[in-house]
């Protein structure tokens, strides 16, 4: 599997879980209460409620990096993939820590918009930003394990 097939598989996935998970979340009600327990009904935690998107897309990311992974019988591979733009070190011998750390705050600051405050803009940018994450990861990884 090429870079640019993985690349579209990971674009397809994150295209799916923009359409599919708000419809999905969307049908989830909370069952109605028993006359007989005093008590509510019992929700997720509001942070786990708010971070779906973004971990549906991180799924799909982790189950393409060691799928790729898997192929090339590297372990390794699937730690850098996972690294996003801290991967770098794997690709060039004069990387930069300044630049992987403005990289990867900046990619983490805008997956986390979502999870902030949900909304359809949040989500685009969020699941763009996880994709980005595992794309460069990707790059980065495959990078080495064709030069090496």
């Amino acid at each position: 599997m090429t870079f640019w097939t993985a690349s579209l598989w990971l674009l397809l996935a994150v295209v799916a879980a923009l359409v599919f998970c708000p419809r999905i979340l969307a049908r989830v009600k909370p069952a109605p209460a028993s006359p007989l327990d005093c008590k509510s009904t019992v929700r997720l935690p509001r942070w786990l409620e708010r971070s779906a998107v973004v971990g549906a897309a991180a799924f799909v990311g982790l189950t393409l990096c060691a799928v790729m992974a898997t192929t090339h019988d590297d372990p390794v591979a699937l730690l850098y993939s996972m690294a996003g733009p801290f991967a770098e070190p794997m690709a060039f011998a004069d990387y930069s820590w300044l630049r992987m750390g403005v990289h990867g705050t900046a990619v983490l600051l805008v997956a986390s918009l979502h999870p902030i405050r949900p909304n359809e803009i949040t989500a685009v940018a969020s699941l763009v930003a996880v994709a980005w994450w595992f794309l460069v990861g990707l790059g980065l990884t495959y990078s080495h394990l064709v030069a090496g």
